[in-house]
């Protein structure tokens, strides 16, 4: 089964190559069409792998003792692997908020570029065209181990589309996500407030079930950002579901990146957030003495 499902990952990724060169309309919906069912055969095998059965607590006690530490994977971002304490667990999912410009994906792709010095990782990118996203990585990944490990998808917008992807890329080993962002997911329901729900629902299951982690880029919702108040734009159950929760902000000095809940270490923090000479982003963890480590 492993090798059906590597077979038809190499004839997704020749098929990919061939859409992006051709210029006959008619092939290209060929080719598309045989790309997609391609790609539900793949989910096809991971459905039919998953079993979730229960088990007793006996069981799940002993089997996870014998289990290795869960996994954390370094930011390569000095004060933040220090409050995350050596990075974050698989089975996260993150929201990082802010308002317009804050640089929420700014720090995403530095994130990204560190992870990718040493694992696979993927951006699902909505926000920025070839020539703009290219241009801002060109500058961040340095090595080809870097260049190669980083995987972009600007195409796949549908919250069900994104979370076979995600299955998908977690069969092959992938752990990493960042998706940039919340605001331009797809989904059937047309009303904002269920829209979100859904999409951080699913994304909070996906987490768990593959244990992966995702940094989902989000805004602040403008209201509860003029009362003093952090929250999610379009509210509901996006903070319920949320492990991790930053919110970049500007506080007329300083940009702070805050963290509001954080079910990793059952801690919240404040640091402050600089920008280097070469725009590598150094963050700074405030004590309550108002003093930085």
């Amino acid at each position: 089964m492993q090798d059906r499902f590597s077979e038809l990952d190499d004839k997704c990724k020749s098929l990919l190559f061939e859409i992006d060169r051709a210029t006959d309309y008619k092939i290209i919906a060929d080719l598309k069409r045989e790309f997609h069912t391609i790609k539900l055969e793949m989910i096809d095998i991971i459905t039919k792998e998953d079993k979730n059965h229960g088990v007793t607590a006996r069981e799940l006690i002993t089997s996870v003792k014998s289990r290795k530490k869960v996994p954390r994977y370094a930011t390569g971002l000095k004060g933040l692997d220090f409050v995350l304490r050596d990075g974050i667990e698989v089975g996260t999912l993150i929201q990082l908020a802010g308002q317009s410009f804050a640089g929420k994906t700014h720090m995403a792709l530095e994130l990204l570029s560190n992870i990718a010095g040493y694992s696979e990782c993927v951006l699902f990118n909505f926000e920025m065209g070839d020539a703009r996203i290219s241009t801002r990585l060109d500058k961040l990944l340095v090595t080809d181990t870097q260049l190669d490990n980083l995987i972009i998808d600007s195409r796949t917008r549908n919250i069900d589309m994104l979370i076979n992807e995600i299955k998908i890329y977690a069969k092959k080993g992938v752990k990493f996500f960042v998706i940039d962002s919340k605001m331009k997911i797809e989904s059937k329901e047309k009303d904002d407030f269920k829209r979100f729900s859904e999409i951080t629902s699913k994304l909070s299951r996906v987490c768990q079930e593959n244990e992966v982690i995702i940094i989902l880029i989000n805004q602040i919702s403008e209201e509860d950002l003029k009362s003093g108040r952090l929250s999610f734009k379009g509210s509901g159950d996006q903070m319920y579901d949320t492990d991790i929760a930053w919110f970049l902000v500007n506080d007329g000095e300083n940009r702070k990146l805050i963290c509001s809940k954080n079910r990793q270490d059952e801690y919240g923090y404040i640091m402050t957030s600089y920008l280097d000479l070469d725009t590598n982003t150094l963050l700074f963890v405030e004590d309550k003495k108002g003093t930085n480590e």
